[in-house]
């Protein structure tokens, strides 16, 4: 019985021996991929610095490439355009509480706005 317990012992210890060096080698081949993946992250930064560097010296010695303006005949400087787009129209508010003012009760005398024909008021 002592026999098989130690056999019984030492296949066990082999087992976690064995899964604790798959479990290091895993923990390398990570690390490994975790490095390679770095270095390729920090290389393209490195690209993509000397990129903007190549940008900014050609700036600096060819100068910008700069929109030209556009030129106004004086004739339609001075013209006006008394048309407009729907786009600017203000008249109709987005806010829905401008879009259905109050009417105010100017209560003048007996409950009637000065200056309407009562008969109408009363309708």
């Amino acid at each position: 019985r002592h026999c098989q317990r130690d056999k019984d012992g030492e296949h066990e210890r082999d087992r976690d021996r064995e899964l604790e060096k798959e479990r290091r080698d895993r923990d390398r081949e990570r690390e490994e991929e975790a490095k390679i993946r770095e270095r390729g992250r920090l290389e393209k930064q490195s690209e993509r610095e000397k990129e903007k560097e190549l940008e900014a010296i050609k700036e600096q010695y060819l100068g910008t490439k700069k929109p030209k303006k556009r030129v106004i005949k004086p004739s339609e400087k001075f013209r006006f355009s008394f048309d407009w787009e729907n786009t600017e129209d203000t008249s109709r508010d987005m806010n829905f509480l401008y879009q259905n003012p109050h009417e105010t009760q100017l209560l003048f005398g007996r409950g009637f706005r000065a200056g309407m024909d009562r008969r109408e008021q009363k309708k």
